[in-house]
């Protein structure tokens, strides 16, 4: 029987985790959780959730402290270890319930095949090095029957691709995902431009540092949807789909396409994937 999502999100009301025990919920019901082992790229959701509510057998996360440096963010994680990725050599080493510090693509060959599940929530569009980390992915997963399910926006692609973190300038004003971009801007800007444009609204240091985040930060890949369609055709089987469509003008698309030849799915601000390896 499926979990009552809805009910589940209301008893984590006050932990931040809405979107994550929807797409939870969305990943039990696809592929079931119950009595399995998972890693978790890009977080570690609390040992309640995942062993009292939704019944996971094992669950170690993978999580980047640069990324939370750099977004000036925090994370917080109820496992009982927490360990550099580079210092555990196998699953063995780990307990139920614990964190790897560091980047999936630095998975050691001591994980090959030990994961029933791939679970990651608003990460791959992060990931620069995302053909190597999906090698180690693939690797991490049970040949018979491992599945890996992610869902992630918004993409490089989308409206909103920039991801920004919200900066203000010394006058107060607030620059992030908010209308201070336009649609689209920072694929029909080139940072000259952009800089130029925020500067009707911002000081310099501050529109320098927006355009920093846009087009220079290693936090956000810069993947296109076709990109990741090319990135998994040849070591996975499955779905890919494009989520959470946008309106989009068609004066904007052929502007985009003409500015990016071969890209034409611009409309869509994110991707499930449920995908097995190739073997």
């Amino acid at each position: 029987m499926a979990l009552d999502v809805g009910r589940l999100r209301k008893k984590y009301e006050d932990s931040d985790l809405s979107y994550h025990i929807t797409f939870l919920g969305n990943a039990d019901q696809e592929v079931g959780v119950s009595g399995r082992t998972v890693l978790e790229v890009g977080g570690c959701l609390p040992p309640e959730l995942v062993f009292g509510d939704f019944g996971a057998k094992r669950w170690i996360g993978v999580i980047e402290p640069e990324y939370y440096k750099e977004t000036k963010t925090t994370f917080s994680s109820q496992a009982v270890q927490v360990v550099p990725i580079e210092q555990v050599k196998s699953l063995d080493d780990l307990g139920r319930h614990a964190v790897l510090l560091g980047r999936i693509e630095q998975l050691g060959p001591g994980f090959a095949e030990q994961f029933d599940m791939v679970f990651s929530v608003a990460a791959f569009e992060h990931i620069t090095r995302l053909g190597l980390a999906l090698d180690r992915i693939r690797m991490a997963l049970r040949r018979d029957g491992g599945v890996l399910f992610t869902i992630f926006s918004p993409i490089w692609s989308a409206h909103d691709g920039h991801h920004l973190p919200e900066i203000v300038d010394s006058t107060g004003c607030r620059i992030d995902f908010g209308p201070a971009i336009p649609p689209w801007g920072h694929l029909l800007m080139r940072p000259a431009e952009m800089f130029w444009y925020l500067r009707r609204q911002a000081d310099a240091e501050t529109a320098a540092e927006v355009c920093y985040y846009i087009y220079n930060s290693p936090q956000i890949n810069r993947l296109f949807t076709e990109d990741y369609v090319g990135l998994v055709a040849q070591d996975f089987d499955g779905l890919l789909e494009p989520l959470f469509p946008c309106e989009i003008s068609a004066e904007t698309q052929s502007r985009l396409e003409t500015l990016y030849p071969g890209r034409t799915n611009f409309a869509n601000n994110g991707i499930r994937m449920i995908l097995r390896r190739k073997d």
